[in-house]
């Protein structure tokens, strides 16, 4: 598995480039259903500020820190539980709620091991780093589900 703490920022590790046995697309890498990281906010903006650029961005998960500086991401669903939870959408920042602990996989990671650790860690979304660790996209579970389906 990769999980990565966002504040160290360091790669734990890369996942999904070996067989992998029963896949129904067989070998497959994840690298057609990359979709690009363009919403970001700093640490300091509010849920509301987050939840507007969400909005704006047509995205489900927003990156918190810089592309070059991830501290963490929250998604649609974190902003519905601050919702839920009570949280002050105005004075409580983004980065009181943030995931921290990251999954990363490669674009060569196939798209059987990113569903199976979709699964296994309850996410539903997976950055994509490049060969240097750097962050180029993300993988949504609607994104695994849509090409088992097609």
């Amino acid at each position: 598995m990769d999980t990565q703490s966002a504040r160290d920022g360091q790669p734990a590790g890369d996942f999904g480039t070996d067989e992998f046995d029963g896949d129904i697309l067989g070998s497959r890498n994840i690298r057609s259903l990359v979709n690009d990281l363009t919403t970001t906010v700093s640490p300091a903006s509010s849920i509301r500020e987050a939840a507007a650029a969400l909005s704006t961005g047509d995205t489900s998960l927003i990156v918190i820190g810089e592309l070059d500086q991830i501290e963490g991401v929250a998604s649609e669903r974190d902003i519905v539980r601050a919702v839920a939870d009570g949280l002050d959408l105005d004075d409580t920042p983004i980065s009181a709620m943030e995931s921290r602990d990251l999954l990363w996989a490669t674009p060569d990671s196939t798209i059987a091991h990113v569903a199976v650790e979709m699964m296994e860690n309850y996410v539903r979304h997976i950055l994509i780093r490049n060969d240097e660790g750097g962050p180029i996209g993300v993988v949504s579970m609607r994104d695994v589900l849509t090409e088992y389906l097609d």
